[in-house]
């Protein structure tokens, strides 16, 4: 976006709500500025930032995943109580616990926490340690 289409857009707006006539240009041009600048990080090569940021989110939710508390019926994750994975649950928006149904064991209707996973004649299927044993004995 150009700096004159973002100073008429603003522009725009002051008259829109009425105080156009009220707010100096030299108020006005710092806006522009700024606004102008953000909009040249977010379209220019600085895309890398927000993707760096993804990158890390993505670190932070896989750490979380391995070391989070399981827990069974409902297949949950949570802090327990520890507070560094209380900050990251935190950071990543999720509530304390967290159902993790993507995580329940694939061997009929079993609500437990899949912590293993094993070939079987159906492909790879994530179970809890008790079906685990179950489709390695047959």
């Amino acid at each position: 976006m150009s700096e004159i289409h973002l100073r008429k857009s603003v522009c725009n707006v002051q008259k829109q709500r009425g105080f156009y006539d009220e707010i100096p240009s030299a108020h006005i041009a710092p806006l522009i500025n700024r606004l102008s600048l953000i909009m040249g990080v977010l379209q220019g090569g600085e895309m890398k930032y927000v993707a760096k940021i993804k990158e890390l989110q993505d670190a932070l939710e896989g750490m979380v995943l391995q070391f989070a508390y399981p827990s069974d019926n409902p297949p949950r994750i949570s802090t327990g109580g520890l507070s560094a994975l209380e900050y990251a649950f935190k950071v990543l928006g999720w509530p304390d616990p967290k159902l993790t149904p993507e995580y329940c064991c694939q061997y009929g209707r079993c609500k437990r926490v899949a912590t293993c996973g094993t070939p079987t004649k159906k492909g790879y299927k994530r179970v809890c340690g008790e079906h685990f044993r179950k489709l390695n004995k047959q």
